[in-house]
C-alpha cells in the first residue's frame, strides 16, 4: 500500500509541477529570479455546509490546522461548492495563515468519491497559489490536497503537496 501512495503522490506532485510550469508565464517580472520550493504537509479540520439555491450544490466552510515545510504551522480557511451528485468541487478558494500572520491565498477546483464507508469520502483537488502577503508576497505556484471527509461528523484531513515560487 505504501508503493501504491507513493506513486500516486509522486504522479500528483508532477502534475503540480506542470500545472506550475504552465502558469509561469502568468509570473511577474518581480519573480523571474525565484526558485521553486516544495510544500508538504497535512491539516486536519472541520466544515460546515450550507445549501444553495441550487438543490443539488452546497457551500462548504472550512476551518483547519496543519504543519506545512516552509510555512511552518498554519490555519486554513477554505470555501467550496460541491455538487452533491457528481461529488464535483469546484469555485473553491483558500487563505493558509502562517504562525505570524503571513498569509498564501489560491483557487482549487477537483473531484471527491466515495470510499465505502458511510458517510465517508475522499477527495483530491488541485489549484494555483496566486498570491500572499508578508514574507508570500509577490509568489505563485501549485497546490494540491489529497483528503478525506466525515460527512455525518464535519471533519476532514488532508494531505498537502505543492510548489512555491520563492523570490532569491
Amino acid at each position: 500500500m505504501l508503493n501504491r501512495m507513493n506513486h500516486r503522490y509522486s504522479l500528483f506532485f508532477l502534475l503540480l509541477i506542470c500545472a506550475y510550469i504552465a502558469s509561469s508565464a502568468k509570473i511577474s517580472r518581480a519573480e523571474e529570479n525565484s526558485a521553486p520550493v516544495a510544500l508538504r504537509g497535512t491539516d486536519v479540520g472541520k466544515f460546515t455546509a450550507t445549501p444553495t439555491s441550487n438543490p443539488q450544490v452546497v457551500v462548504t466552510s472550512d476551518a483547519a490546522v496543519g504543519e506545512l515545510t516552509w510555512v511552518g504551522s498554519f490555519t486554513l480557511r477554505a470555501e467550496e461548492h460541491i455538487n452533491l451528485q457528481t461529488l464535483e468541487v469546484s469555485q473553491a478558494h483558500f487563505t493558509i495563515t502562517a504562525a505570524n500572520g503571513d498569509r498564501l491565498m489560491g483557487t482549487y477546483k477537483g473531484i471527491a468519491h466515495a470510499t465505502g464507508i458511510p458517510n465517508v469520502i475522499e477527495y483530491d483537488v488541485a489549484g494555483l497559489i496566486s498570491g500572499g502577503t508578508g514574507q508570500f508576497e509577490g509568489m505563485s505556484g501549485a497546490i494540491m490536497f489529497h483528503g478525506s471527509a466525515d460527512l455525518g461528523q464535519g471533519t476532514f484531513k488532508d494531505e498537502i503537496l505543492g510548489i512555491l515560487a520563492v523570490e532569491n
